[in-house]
C-alpha cells in the first residue's frame, strides 16, 4: 500500500503538470500565421489569412497544425516557384511579392493539400512531380476549390477585390 502512495504527486506538482500539458496542447492546437512586414498590401491581412488556413485545415480533414509563412524573399525561405511545403516542420512557404490575395491563398491550399496528402499516406504511394502527376493534379484542383468555395461565402467575397500583395518588382 505504501508504494501507490509513493508515486502520487503532491497536488502542487499535479497542477503544475496539469497547467504544463495544457499550454503544451494548446500550442500544438494553433495554426499559426507569419506575414512579412515588407508586403504591405498583406499585413493588415493576416486575420483573413488565418481564417483561411483554418477553413482548408477543416475542409480537408487535417490533424497537424501547420505554419505558414508568407514571404516576399524566395531564397530566405527556400522557395523555387512559388510555395513549398516542408513535411518534417509542418511549415509551408508562399513567395507573395506582387500576388493577388486570391493567388496567395491558392498557394496556401495547394500546400495545404499535400499536407493533407502526407498525412493520409499518399506521398508513400504516388510518385511526386513537380509538373503533373497525381499528387501535383490533386492539389492544384483542390486549391482552387477551396478558394473559390471560401471566396463564395458573403462574409468572404471581398478576397476576390484585394490589391496586389506588397511593392511589385524584383
Amino acid at each position: 500500500m505504501s508504494k501507490i502512495f509513493n508515486n502520487v504527486m503532491s497536488p502542487k506538482s499535479s497542477l503544475h503538470h496539469l497547467f504544463e500539458l495544457i499550454f503544451e496542447h494548446s500550442l500544438r492546437e494553433q495554426e499559426i500565421v507569419e506575414v512579412d512586414p515588407d508586403l504591405e498590401n498583406l499585413t493588415s491581412k493576416s486575420d483573413v489569412i488565418l481564417d483561411f488556413v483554418k477553413y482548408c485545415c477543416k475542409k480537408l480533414d487535417i490533424v497537424g497544425k501547420p505554419v505558414v509563412k508568407i514571404t516576399g524573399d524566395r531564397e530566405k525561405e527556400g522557395i523555387i516557384t512559388t510555395a513549398h511545403y516542408n513535411i518534417p516542420k509542418s511549415e509551408i512557404a508562399v513567395y507573395a511579392k506582387g500576388r493577388y490575395l486570391p493567388d496567395v491563398l491558392r498557394s496556401i491550399a495547394h500546400e495545404l493539400v499535400h499536407m493533407s496528402q502526407h498525412e493520409k499516406g499518399e506521398l508513400e504511394k504516388h510518385p511526386m512531380q513537380h509538373i503533373g502527376g497525381y499528387l501535383e493534379d490533386d492539389a492544384n484542383a483542390r486549391a482552387g476549390a477551396l478558394v473559390k468555395a471560401y471566396g463564395l461565402v458573403d462574409s468572404n467575397k471581398k478576397i476576390f477585390t484585394e490589391a496586389r500583395g506588397g511593392r511589385s518588382g524584383s
